[in-house]
């Protein structure tokens, strides 16, 4: 439209705004640190803007299983720690659900909404709203929904059959603030369902395939549903100490404002999750057991969990003098307790449930600089006191210097804990175990340089595990005695032409044992145009985006458990995928189109040529998508 009418378009462009948007922009902010306010600027560019999917990243950390909604794997080893208890069967299904970390919370006198719509072919849609608003000078609320469908006949959804998904997020939160700013309080509300049906991968050669019609593939498993939802409530309530200083707004009014120094902050939380699978034909053959039932199988895993943390912060001012410079530290310390139920239920031809109490408490503290000072410093510990990290240890620390040519830091961590609790405790109709394993020990070493304009970013990192827990070829829950050695390089540059620019992110991995299984090297490269049309009224970014990584041995994923398993045998092969993308933006409308898999068939014989991120799972074929966002000040 825009080359066909170009003396319309001119004319929609230059209409003039009545309202300053660019004031009430800069008036919005949010924090997702509670801790320590870090408040933030709403993102209105359209860099990245086409990386609307959850699982799609500019660094290529995750790999889908296929379809909007499909289990995701981690192409990057990384290893998270912290003491907190995890049952861990939502690992593989986590950036599709709102976390605590994912909140927002906004205090603006601007009301702020974003909504946006994205849509592709075989069915996907993606859709998201957020909204923010002062309902009274002192209280701030704030609504964020997502919603992401693949909808249709439930044999005919997808690319393949079987691929049907329906993914729910909502979370609620307020913040009050006193009108002397000395208390605050939070409340939050997180709710995730996500539906998901379970072919258990295809049994034919895709490769093969002369036909679009890739629903006629018969999948390996024919009645297979996961269904998994979880919902919290927190509330957070702080008491600042500091002082008044008054603050002249023009020369006839003066303001108070109030500078604090200490915090005494307490959190109160409840969770509940609910972890299901069901079949109503089981296909025994395709299962390594089958323990309680050979016609279906109707397995639920709960569990319910009360928190309460007690914090006490210093903000970086001195707490003993009326002094608002800020001198660059922040600390916290606090005591974390959590008591934890968890249900087991299947229902078989007779009915089996158990139940489980865990206590779970910590200590930790933390000590670190704000991150612009010349020497930063960072130092973290926490330590299991009672429960199920009786005895855990996490240490870490981080110091960086800023040189002439950038910044340099070096990172080590060290831990001891208990591996995520599934693994030690399982109760289902296929995968049945009790191990008292030991606690899990990993030591990780980086050193980071990052130049001033990101010409050359560079991450060198070593890990090594001790007891490693992880799922065998079996689909069985096992420790690993002998260490593991992982390298990993990390290479980051953005380049500047005149309007054009260029994204480079390499990474070199290489694993000590088999089990760990990750790809040699990565690729993500963008090569894009950029400048403003239009007579400045409309900005663009117009390029390809280039993905690869090497063949290597993918696991399996095993659809009762939503786990990925050691592959044995299976060296999976891959090809570079050539993205085409343009991101626009007209005022606060911002817009975007991509073509997947541009290059489909160009590397192999067959047109229909594709690969897969996990043995049986293929990819999608070649697809268009689009989105818009529009954002609203008022």
């Amino acid at each position: 439209s825009f080359i066909l009418f170009p003396n319309i378009s001119f004319g929609q462009f230059l209409e003039k705004d009545t309202v300053n948007i660019v004031e009430k922009i800069e008036q919005v902010r949010f924090t997702q640190d509670l801790d320590f306010y870090d408040f933030q600027k709403l993102d209105t560019t359209i860099h990245h803007f086409h990386y609307y999917h959850p699982t799609d990243k500019p660094i290529n950390s995750f790999l889908s299983l296929g379809n909007t909604g499909q289990p995701h794997l981690y192409s990057i080893f990384q290893y998270q720690t912290g003491l907190r208890f995890n049952y861990g069967l939502n690992r593989y299904f986590q950036q599709y659900r709102y976390t605590p970390k994912d909140v927002k919370y906004y205090f603006s006198s601007v009301p702020y909404t974003v909504a946006t719509y994205a849509q592709g072919m075989y069915k996907e849609q993606f859709f998201e709203v957020e909204h923010s608003q002062n309902i009274k000078e002192t209280v701030n609320v704030a609504v964020n929904y997502r919603r992401i469908p693949t909808q249709g006949k439930s044999n005919r959804v997808g690319l393949y059959s079987r691929e049907k998904t329906n993914v729910h997020n909502l979370s609620v939160n307020t913040w009050y603030k006193h009108p002397k700013q000395r208390y605050n309080n939070w409340f939050t509300y997180i709710w995730n369902k996500h539906v998901l049906e379970q072919n258990g991968g295809i049994s034919g050669n895709v490769d093969e395939t002369r036909t679009y019609l890739r629903q006629n593939l018969s999948p390996f498993l024919a009645a297979a549903r996961r269904e998994d939802s979880d919902r919290q409530f927190r509330f957070r309530q702080s008491f600042d100490g500091g002082f008044h200083t008054e603050k002249a707004i023009d020369d006839s009014t003066k303001v108070q404002v109030f500078h604090p120094t200490w915090r005494l902050a307490h959190t109160i939380a409840y969770k509940n999750e609910r972890y299901h699978y069901s079949e109503s034909a089981n296909d025994t053959d395709y299962y390594p057991n089958t323990y309680l039932s050979q016609a279906g199988t109707n397995d639920s895993l709960l569990k319910q969990e009360y928190e309460n943390e007690l914090a006490f912060l210093l903000t970086g001012k001195n707490p003993f003098k009326r002094d608002t410079l800020d001198k660059g530290f922040r600390v916290k310390v606090a005591l974390n307790h959590q008591y934890i139920r968890l249900n087991t239920i299947n229902t078989t031809a007779y009915r089996l449930s158990s139940a489980k109490h865990w206590q779970n408490a910590w200590f930790s503290a933390r000590l670190f600089s704000q991150p612009k000072n010349k020497f930063y410093y960072d130092a973290n510990v926490q330590v299991g006191l009672l429960g199920y990290q009786t005895g855990g240890l996490i240490l870490e620390g981080k110091v960086g210097y800023e040189i002439k040519l950038g910044q340099v830091l070096a990172h080590y961590k060290t831990s001891r804990q208990q591996a995520d609790y599934f693994y030690q405790s399982l109760f289902t109709n296929h995968h049945q175990w009790y191990h008292d394993f030991k606690d899990e020990k990993v030591n990780t070493l980086s050193f980071i340089y990052q130049h001033p304009k990101n010409l050359l970013n560079v991450t060198i990192t070593q890990h090594r595990l001790n007891d490693y827990v992880l799922l065998d070829q079996n689909q069985l829950s096992t420790q690993v005695e002998e260490a593991i050695n992982i390298q990993q390089i990390h290479l980051h540059s953005e380049l500047k032409f005149g309007n054009w620019r260029a994204e480079n992110d390499v990474t070199l991995q290489r694993s000590g044992n088999d089990l760990i299984q990750v790809p040699a090297l990565l690729l993500t490269s963008s090569l894009y145009h950029t400048r403003r049309a239009f007579n400045n009224s409309m900005l663009y970014e117009m390029g390809v985006l280039v993905r690869y990584n090497t063949d290597y041995k993918a696991p399996f994923y095993s659809p009762a458990i939503a786990q990925f398993y050691v592959n044995p045998t299976s060296t999976l092969q891959f090809y570079p995928t050539i993205d085409f993308f343009l991101n626009f933006k007209i005022r606060q409308v911002r817009f975007f189109v991509r073509t997947q898999h541009l290059n489909q068939g160009l590397f192999y014989w067959n047109f229909n040529a594709t690969y897969s991120n996990s043995p049986n799972y293929p990819m999608p074929d070649r697809a268009v998508k689009f989105g818009v966002s529009w954002q609203f000040y008022d």
